[in-house]
C-alpha cells in the first residue's frame, strides 16, 4: 500500500472509531484546554509499512493538520499489555510528550516557526517520559529510567517475534543509551543556564501539573474483552 493509500485507511479506521478504547484525558493550561483520546490499535493499519519493519513501533500520535481530518489521537500496539506497568505507562507517557512538544511547546506545529528534528523530538519525549516518572513513580535517576526503556525494547521483540539474538536486544537498546547520553547533555546545558533547555523544562513541569496521574489508580480495563 503506498502512503496515500495508508493515510486514507489511518483516517477511515480513526472516524469509525475502530479499535479498542482506552481512556480519555485532558490538559488544561490557562485558557488553553486539551482533550485527547487512547485507543489500541491494529499495527498494520496505525502503523505504515515502512515504520513497522524499520523501527516496530510499540505507539504512534496521530495529529491533524488539515482542516476536515480527525482528532488528535494516540493509539497503540493493539497487544501492548496494561498489566506489565512500568513498560505500558512509558509508552503512553512519552506520546503524551509527543502533545507537550507539538501542542503546548508548539514545536514542529505548522501553526509555528519552531522545529526540530526527528531524532531531537523523540529524545524531548523520552525525556517527557522520564519526568512524569521522577514525579509520579518516584524514580530516583535516569539510570533506573533506561531500564525501563531496555524492558520496553524486549517487549517489541516479543510481540513481532523478533529472535532474541544479543545482536537484536542490543539494537532494541540503542535508545535507551542515547537517552542517558541526552540526560547528561542536558545536565550541562541546565547548569549553563540554556535559556532553550530551561524554557522546555519549566513547560514539562507546567504541563505535568496540568495532566496528573492518568495512571492513578490504573485504569480498570479488561483488555481481552474490549
Amino acid at each position: 500500500m503506498d502512503q496515500a493509500g495508508f493515510r486514507e485507511r489511518l483516517i477511515d479506521y480513526q472516524r469509525n472509531n475502530s479499535g479498542r478504547f482506552y481512556h480519555s484525558f485532558q490538559i488544561v493550561i490557562g485558557q488553553h484546554h486539551y482533550e485527547y483520546d487512547i485507543y489500541w490499535g491494529d499495527p498494520t493499519v496505525i502503523f505504515d509499512q515502512m515504520t513497522l519493519v524499520n523501527t516496530s513501533p510499540l505507539a504512534v500520535t496521530l495529529m491533524p493538520h488539515r482542516v476536515g481530518l480527525p482528532d488528535t489521537r494516540i493509539y497503540l500496539h493493539e497487544d501492548l499489555s496494561p498489566m506489565d506497568v512500568p513498560v505500558f505507562e512509558m509508552v503512553v507517557s512519552h506520546e503524551i510528550g509527543h502533545l507537550w512538544h507539538h501542542d503546548i511547546v508548539g514545536i514542529n506545529n505548522p501553526s509555528t516557526p519552531q522545529t526540530m528534528n526527528e531524532r531531537d523530538t523523540e529524545r524531548w519525549c523520552d525525556y517527557f517520559a522520564y519526568c512524569f516518572f521522577r514525579k509520579f513513580r518516584h524514580i530516583e535517576n535516569v539510570d533506573e529510567f533506561s531500564l525501563i526503556m531496555k524492558q520496553a525494547s524486549l517487549v517489541q521483540i516479543e510481540l513481532y517475534s523478533i529472535e532474541k539474538t544479543p545482536w537484536n536486544i542490543e539494537r532494541f537498546s540503542a535508545r535507551a543509551n542515547d537517552f542517558l547520553e541526552f540526560c547528561f547533555l542536558i545536565n550541562i546545558l541546565q547548569a549553563d543556564g540554556d535559556s532553550v533547555v530551561l524554557q522546555l523544562l519549566s513547560a514539562i513541569e507546567v504541563t505535568l501539573v496540568a495532566l496528573g496521574d492518568i495512571f492513578n489508580p490504573l485504569m480498570k480495563v479488561n483488555h481481552d474483552q474490549n
